[in-house]
């Protein structure tokens, strides 16, 4: 009868052993989505904000838009391909935002905001060809007490700290950028 007890007090240890380790792995979060910060340079040299590219477990890509300084945001115009060959330019070589997938507007200018580029506009292998242009505005001095004058910039983003260093690898005779990252 001892020898009975004894066994049915092990296998009770060893089924609440299996119980904890089982129920503490399932209490574990999963892995956060991958995730890549780049810069918005406005005009070429003022850093503008700073984006948060976020690939989503279910293939859409959050872009968060972290406005420095004074900055607002506008426009905001994102492509997302596998190749540049396949992002929208003219016969130049120049990019065309205007003709980008997903677009927003902000009338009145917005500081901080994240946009969604739905999973359909986003490839879901390879490295990603992200182009994110946008129209940034801040106030500056006018010389006049009463009226507020504002500096209105075109921005492009990328990961280098030169926007010039990623410009000359896509031809024509504008400044714009892309990132490109592998998030899978």
């Amino acid at each position: 009868m001892r020898k009975w007890i004894g066994r049915l007090c092990a296998l009770f240890v060893i089924a609440m052993l299996v119980t904890v380790a089982m129920s503490s792995a399932a209490c574990h979060d999963p892995p956060p989505p991958p995730s890549l910060k780049v810069k918005l340079w406005a005009g070429q040299t003022y850093k503008a904000a700073y984006i948060t590219l976020t690939y989503e477990n279910d293939g859409d890509l959050s872009v968060a838009f972290d406005m420095l300084g004074t900055w607002k945001i506008y426009e905001a115009h994102i492509q997302v391909e596998n190749s540049l060959d396949d992002v929208p330019h003219n016969k130049k070589g120049n990019l065309q935002p205007g003709k980008f997938e997903a677009k927003w507007e902000w009338p009145s200018g917005s500081g901080d905001v994240t946009v969604t580029v739905d999973d359909g506009m986003v490839p879901d292998s390879g490295e990603l060809i992200i182009v994110i242009h946008a129209v940034v505005k801040r106030p500056v001095p006018c010389g006049f007490t009463e009226c507020v004058c504002y500096q209105s910039e075109t921005g492009w983003a990328n990961e280098c700290s030169d926007p010039d260093l990623v410009s000359d690898e896509l031809g024509g005779s504008g400044w714009a950028t892309y990132v490109a990252w592998n998030p899978f």
